[in-house]
Formats: structure tokens, C-alpha cells, sequence
């Protein structure tokens, strides 16, 4: 259970605030069936945004005041096979598949939701969210590791007059560490480009003003270890990787992604967790229409 309360100050000195409470409960289950590697996750998730003078992104419009209310239904159902270290894996693969739910309201209640304001609209988020990401480990040449990784997830709504709600969407770019997701959102890292930014509900390199509803990455990754010690564990890497994120299905191009390339390090003490450098090259245009040329990029406790 979690209560977070945040409040600031508009451009003329008025309070603004958010209330946001979490609750959640669940239960993974390690299975025998298939193999001994799978594992079940059920859960179930409430939240609620209270927010006054807080400005929360609509679709088109913003909305400055309401209430918005997150009932879920998770599931998910993995395998992994990814080797004796977690730190540095060398063979094996991690395959994860979840959904998160929400009841179809608007079934139940027949309404004309084209009269309404988008706080009623979404006074009770309806929604279904799917995911799809595989990890796979090679050893290559000696001690050099292959990292290959494919990601995926899409979300919609139930009724064709709501869509999926403004809340819980795939903002891509950077690492995804960074504060303030108060609105859901699930950021999905692409070195090379910039963090997505709570200022106006966008992420600045890749996603469109209000997130996207569907997203698909892709990545490369070759691991040379450095030290294997007990009491740090280091390695270098190289990568290639593109994603992208979209809107609609009609506009959905699987392989029209946003790549880049560069090199970085990672360092595993147990004090600390698990810190990483990465030194990226954006290949492709940004929605400014600029290349996004070199960016840093500093991880930590992070798997990318």
C-alpha cells in the first residue's frame, strides 16, 4: 500500500496537488509444469488520483481538476532459464508474457460518452494491457556473451468511444530512470535518446504528446566480463538496439524504429546493487526532425 502526495506552484504562485493511492496484493507461484523454470504471477491493483490544479493530459484537451480511479486484474506467466548468475547470465533465456486488466464498465452501463468531459470519461479507467518481452544468452567466442532481446506491448480500451485511457501508456527513451510517473506510465529505455519528461506528458526524442498505445524494441548486446570476484562483479558490453512506439494499429511498422549503437560498462557490488555507464548514438531523427546524435547514460539497480 502506498500514499503519495505531491504539490507545487503553478506559474502564478496557486497550489497545486496530488494525491495518489496504491494498493495491491498478489501471489507468484513457481510451477513444475511445463518445466521447473515457469512461474505465475495473479495480483490484483487499485489507485486513485485525486488532482486539483494539477494539469493531467486527455487525449486533446487537459484536464486540471477531477479524480481518477485504477482497478486491476495482473497476470503473468514467465520462464527462467537464464543461467547460475543473475549478474551475468551466459546461456539460457527469461521469457515474460502479462496482462493487466480492468472491468469493461461501459458494458455494463450504456452511455453516451461522446456528451461527456473526459474526468467522466475516464472517472474509472477501462482498459486491457498486454506484454511481451524475451531475453536470450549465448556464449559466443570464450567468455564473450550475446544478449539478443525482443520486447513488445499494446494496449486498448473495450468501448471504440473511450480507447484506451490517457493514464498507464508506453513513453520510450533513455534509461526510464527518472521521477515523477504519476500518471501510470510505463517508460521503456532506448539509449541514444532522451529520457521521456513528465513536462507535458511526452517523452522530448520519441513519443508523441500523451504516450503511445502500442510499442516494439529490439536489442543486440555482446558481454566480455572483466571480474567475476565475489566482491564485484564487472563486465563491458556493446550494443545495437531500436524501438518505437505508436498510436494506432494503422500506423503501427514494426521495423520502423529509432536505433543506435554505442558501448558502456556495468558494476555489480552488493552494497550498492548494480550501476552501469552507457556511451549511445541515436542514428535516426527525433520528432524535432534533429538527429540525436551522442548521449551518457548512468543506470542503476537497472536491467535494460
Amino acid at each position: 500500500m502506498n500514499n503519495s502526495r505531491v504539490r507545487y506552484t503553478d506559474q502564478y504562485g496557486a497550489a497545486q496537488k496530488l494525491n495518489i493511492f496504491s494498493a495491491s496484493v498478489g501471489l507468484n507461484r513457481l510451477l513444475n509444469w511445463p518445466d521447473d523454470y515457469f512461474s505465475l504471477y495473479t495480483g490484483l491493483q487499485f489507485q486513485k488520483y485525486d488532482f486539483n490544479n494539477y494539469p493531467f493530459q486527455f487525449g486533446d484537451t487537459t484536464e486540471n481538476n477531477g479524480t481518477a480511479n485504477n482497478f486491476s486484474v495482473n497476470l503473468g506467466l514467465s520462464r527462467n532459464s537464464a543461467g547460475i548468475d543473475p549478474i551475468f547470465p551466459t546461456q539460457g533465456s527469461n521469457i515474460e508474457l502479462s496482462a493487466k486488466l480492468t472491468p469493461p464498465y461501459s458494458l455494463f452501463k450504456k452511455k453516451d460518452y461522446s456528451t461527456m468531459s473526459a474526468i467522466d470519461k475516464y472517472k474509472w479507467m477501462e482498459f486491457y494491457k498486454i506484454k511481451f518481452k524475451a531475453d536470450v544468452y549465448n556464449e559466443i567466442i570464450g567468455k564473450l556473451v550475446l544478449r539478443s532481446s525482443a520486447e513488445m506491448g499494446f494496449m486498448d480500451g473495450y468501448n471504440s468511444q473511450l480507447g484506451a485511457p490517457p493514464f498507464e501508456r508506453f513513453y520510450m527513451g533513455g534509461t526510464g530512470l527518472f521521477g515523477g510517473r504519476y500518471d501510470g506510465r510505463e517508460l521503456i529505455p532506448l539509449r541514444g535518446y532522451e529520457n521521456a519528461t513528465t513536462e507535458g506528458g511526452q517523452a522530448e526524442d520519441i513519443t508523441q504528446k500523451g504516450g503511445g498505445t502500442i510499442y516494439n524494441r529490439f536489442t543486440l548486446e555482446l558481454r566480455y566480463p572483466i571480474s567475476m570476484s565475489q566482491t564485484a562483479k564487472i563486465y563491458a558490453l556493446t550494443f545495437a538496439e531500436g524501438g518505437n512506439v505508436w498510436n494506432t494499429w494503422s500506423s503501427y511498422s514494426p521495423f520502423q524504429l529509432k536505433r543506435s549503437v554505442g558501448i558502456g560498462v556495468r558494476v555489480y557490488m552488493g552494497a550498492f546493487g548494480l550501476i552501469g555507464f552507457d556511451f549511445a548514438l541515436g542514428l535516426d531523427k527525433t520528432l524535432s526532425g534533429d538527429k540525436s546524435g551522442w548521449r551518457n547514460h548512468f543506470l542503476m539497480n537497472q536491467t535494460l
